[in-house]
């Protein structure tokens, strides 16, 4: 597409292509909230652990089913436009999808909304409360350093726990990164 500029492919590659496309962004976003949520679950509830395999399988379930339920628009909105005059050219494309150009913004704003407002909101409720959580139990642990202490390890927070915050920033921090330039 790239190379011939135009839409050589027909219309049911075309439809395909924007929906394995979109379906793509959104399982990629989703995926990233699961990951999100399970870390949370990691750190507030770390006795829960028998119950996570099922719970991070269902998550993923509806992340993905989710990500495919979305991109079905996809399949009604573009198709192949063919102009002839000046030149006989075509593209893969919405144009003529939208009863107005309202419609069209809608839809987008419901895409974006979709794909990195609720995300971002949901990683960062996450990250913040692992962190709240965190700081409450290392204030906790400084708190115990003035008792005595029998053979018992000073603080309570994993190094693993510590290295899961840090990479949870990173995770957040990259989404933002990486996403922010596309929807701006």
């Amino acid at each position: 597409w790239n190379v011939t500029v135009q839409w050589l492919a027909g219309d049911f590659a075309c439809r395909l292509l924007m929906f394995l496309k979109l379906q793509a962004m959104y399982s990629c976003a989703f995926v990233t909230m699961v990951i999100s949520l399970d870390r949370q679950s990691a750190i507030l509830n770390p006795l829960a652990i028998s119950k996570a395999r099922k719970r991070n399988r269902v998550m993923l379930t509806v992340a993905w089913g989710m990500s495919v339920l979305l991109s079905v628009p996809q399949l009604f909105l573009f198709h192949n436009v063919t102009i002839i005059h000046p030149e006989d050219f075509t593209q893969c494309t919405t144009r003529g999808s939208f009863v107005t150009h309202w419609h069209e913004t809608a839809y987008n704003m419901f895409t974006f909304s979709c794909l990195f407002l609720l995300p971002l909101v949901i990683m960062i409720t996450c990250y913040t409360r692992i962190f709240c959580e965190i700081s409450k139990r290392l204030k906790k642990d400084n708190l115990r350093s003035n008792e005595v202490h029998l053979r018992c390890s000073k603080n309570n927070i994993p190094r693993a726990r510590m290295r899961t915050l840090k990479m949870s920033i990173v995770i957040v921090l990259s989404f933002i990164i990486c996403w922010t330039p596309y929807y701006l």
